[in-house]
């Protein structure tokens, strides 16, 4: 076997009377190992300058793909702007993380990545008992757990990583961030609330708090709890109140006896999961931030002739 070196300086070369050519170098090759080696020279017209026998691989290298044929590199996907419900969230690998979770109620959660965002839905609805251990285990599959009472699936293995929630294990080792965006809903539909309900802020910061705006007040009248007080809207003082966006609503309840607020209208649908107050005592208090321009009615779920409205406008 004989191999034809090329002189740098020729861009075409002859193989018929390559010993003669003054383009080539002739050498003798041998294989060791699967690779080819230059023994020595043994023909050819050109006169080596500095080329010198070396070992080769002998497998044909690939020839690269021109630039033209490679696919293009996806941009990282960069994260929306403003306020997106959790359902309308279409997850991209690499987008970065929401900044803020507002809960049907108004509060707020900051977020530092897509697991506090899992957490932050998990934690309000069992702190507002939509989800307590009658709920447990919420499955992810026939084997494993998102939500527990103990730190453990069903087929015995413990969570890898885990949060509380109340008195309950929150798994968060989900693999995905799209798994944790699905399971947040999960967890919602299984408390029956409404994922909508859920919003998520995109943005390079927190959303700013205005700090200007004192918050309104509303009294639950004493004797409210007795019918009478609806006849003259004197149940909740005052009936309707107008307020602008980013301003907190507070009630006070001097009543006698323990009252409720909650959104919705009761012989329209009833609760609607904009916010709600529980069961709150006598000298209690409860606020709800509102977020966005519109009409919030609101009744008592103990005492159903109570009932009040909040107009809110913006700014």
């Amino acid at each position: 076997m004989y191999a034809i070196i090329m002189a740098p300086e020729f861009d075409k070369y002859q193989i018929f009377g390559a010993e003669n050519d003054s383009t080539v170098e002739l050498y003798k090759i041998q294989m060791y190992d699967k690779r080819v080696v230059l023994m020595e020279r043994v023909g050819g017209g050109h006169v080596r300058t500095t080329t010198t026998a070396r070992s080769v691989p002998a497998t044909k290298r690939k020839k690269p793909t021109p630039d033209t044929d490679r696919p293009a590199t996806a941009p990282r996907p960069i994260r929306p702007d403003g306020d997106v419900k959790l359902p309308d969230i279409e997850y991209a690998k690499g987008m970065r993380h929401p900044k803020e979770l507002t809960c049907p109620d108004g509060s707020r959660v900051e977020l530092k990545s897509w697991v506090d965002m899992l957490s932050g839905v998990a934690n309000w609805l069992v702190s507002k008992d939509y989800l307590n251990e009658s709920h447990c285990p919420v499955p992810i599959g026939p084997n494993n757990a998102v939500l527990s009472t103990r730190p453990i699936h069903q087929n015995g293995r413990v969570f890898i990583t885990k949060r509380e929630a109340g008195k309950l294990f929150l798994n968060t080792d989900l693999g995905s961030t799209k798994a944790r965006i699905q399971k947040s809903i999960s967890l919602i539909n299984r408390a029956g609330l409404n994922p909508y309900d859920f919003v998520l802020f995109f943005g390079d910061s927190a959303r700013p708090v205005i700090p200007h705006m004192s918050p309104a007040h509303v009294t639950i009248t004493e004797g409210s709890s007795v019918p009478g007080c609806e006849e003259a809207k004197g149940c909740y003082v005052p009936h309707t109140i107008t307020v602008d966006v980013g301003v907190e609503v507070v009630w006070t309840n001097d009543d006698v006896a323990a009252h409720t607020v909650i959104s919705g209208v009761l012989t329209e649908g009833g609760p609607n999961g904009m916010f709600d107050s529980g069961l709150f005592a006598p000298g209690a208090k409860f606020s709800h931030i509102f977020e966005k321009a519109g009409e919030y009615p609101y009744f008592d779920l103990v005492h159903p002739w109570m009932s009040g409205m909040v107009k809110v406008k913006d700014v």
